[in-house]
């Protein structure tokens, strides 16, 4: 565990000059500290019906997906980039949005970059990764196979170009 952890400082207690200084390793557990915090301050978002289901937030739509995720992948979480077994709504914030929920304000603090709702463009992204026509480039080698890429990977053209 990180010594910063241990002393209670979280990524955001850190002024962005800080935040720079510190161990890619310490970013790593800090960011995934501040994922969870951020996710949990995410509004449900405007009500949507998709196709012929239930009309819903957008939150429980986000919600019910990562529940057929875990379900069809037989795990709860997802590694995206280098940071490993994020939970699937987190993923699709990362996915979407970045590995930085906060970034500088360049006035020496931090500004909001995750939404503040979830989204019908969130739902969106997060039905097409389900259906595998968009499966995240973040989401590699076995990682990718576990996350739903397994038919992309059998279907793509491995010829080789022809030149011209």
């Amino acid at each position: 565990m990180s010594f910063l952890l241990k002393a209670g400082i979280r990524l955001d207690d850190l002024t962005p000059a800080e935040a720079a200084r510190i161990a890619y390793e310490d970013v790593i557990l800090l960011r995934r500290e501040l994922f969870a915090r951020v996710i949990a301050t995410v509004e449900d978002g405007p009500v949507v019906r998709l196709g012929d289901g239930p009309a819903q937030s957008c939150g429980a739509h986000v919600q019910a997906w990562a529940a057929r995720m875990t379900a069809k992948h037989g795990r709860p979480h997802v590694t995206v980039h280098q940071t490993p077994e994020l939970p699937w709504a987190t993923a699709l914030m990362v996915v979407m949005w970045g590995e930085a929920p906060l970034a500088d304000d360049g006035a020496g603090g931090w500004r909001r970059v995750w939404p503040a709702e979830w989204t019908p463009s969130l739902v969106a992204r997060a039905l097409a990764w389900e259906d595998e026509t968009k499966v995240p480039a973040a989401v590699t080698g076995r990682n990718l196979i576990d996350a739903g890429g397994r038919r992309l990977l059998l279907t793509a053209d491995l010829s080789t170009p022809t030149a011209e």
